[in-house]
């Protein structure tokens, strides 16, 4: 879950944190008044069914969105019949969106625990045009490909005081994901003879660095766009550092752009940029060069 950084005082800010104690006191309130925490609704022409118990859905459901600004493409746009990776695809909510967006295109959602993955089916039912265009994936993406294997993720968000072992800042609750393909996106894009890729979206809690490094024939082929959560304790808890998705990038010739004040981020500034306790999400431009 992403928040949007522009000040430095917010930046130090656990927003994650405060966002799910606003959302707490709506989820309460809304309680007082529907009962009932399984709705279904239709937002912005796309329909959900949604749980109002958890902070993505609530999201949905006050908001009409979730994380309205990955998908309004603001710093770049989508050609109609583009051909996107959504990983981290969780419920649906931006896998859906992006299909409205690529009327003439393909969304490839990527979500790993079977918790998120059957809401993601389930909303994918209720909207057959759009899902037409959406093909989703049980499988965690990666650096390197394994089959048949057990992973934990971060795939839901409660705010209903029922959450066991919620992580410290950003709230999220493990869910498993058991026999299930760790993919590469090299590898995908191979298997499935994908020969155009137009972006990339990663919100994986910390494992886009991971990521990233099993696309890296795609990145140079396709030239995709990308859009990642970045929050440095994620980056941290890992062992790593956003020097190494800095230079990893640039070795492509992308550059960084804070999608929440349009910011440049460079080797130098990244520590300004990137949220301390919280996350933003990071824009890759890649180099303008003739598309293979």
């Amino acid at each position: 879950m992403s928040d949007n950084v522009q000040t430095p005082l917010l930046r130090r800010l656990p927003l994650t944190r405060l966002k799910l104690f606003a959302a707490r006191i709506i989820y309460r309130g809304l309680k007082l008044l529907l009962r009932d925490d399984r709705r279904c609704i239709r937002r912005h022409g796309i329909n959900y069914e949604v749980d109002l118990a958890e902070g993505i859905d609530l999201s949905l459901f006050v908001f009409g969105g979730f994380q309205n600004h990955v998908t309004k493409m603001k710093y770049f746009s989508l050609p109609a019949d583009a051909v996107v990776f959504d990983i981290g695809a969780n419920i649906g909510g931006m896998a859906l969106r992006f299909a409205q967006r690529v009327p003439y295109g393909l969304v490839y959602a990527f979500e790993p625990t079977a918790y998120a993955y059957q809401k993601l089916l389930t909303n994918l039912s209720l909207n057959a045009e759009l899902a037409a265009r959406i093909t989703p994936i049980q499988a965690f993406v990666s650096d390197q490909a394994s089959s048949n294997c057990s992973i934990v993720a971060y795939s839901s968000w409660k705010i209903d005081g029922s959450a066991v072992a919620a992580h410290p800042l950003h709230g999220g609750v493990i869910q498993t994901a058991e026999s299930i393909d760790v993919v590469t996106i090299d590898d995908f894009c191979r298997e499935k003879e994908i020969t155009r890729l137009d972006l990339i979206k990663i919100d994986t809690d910390g494992h886009e660095l991971q990521v990233l490094r099993g696309a890296r024939c795609a990145l140079d082929q396709y030239l995709p766009h990308i859009i990642f959560e970045a929050g440095l304790y994620l980056i941290e808890e890992k062992g790593e550092s956003f020097e190494q998705y800095f230079d990893y990038l640039s070795a492509f010739g992308y550059s960084l752009i804070n999608s929440s004040n349009g910011h440049q981020i460079t080797r130098d500034n990244y520590p300004r940029e990137i949220p301390l306790r919280s996350t933003t999400d990071v824009v890759a431009i890649p180099p303008t060069r003739p598309r293979v």
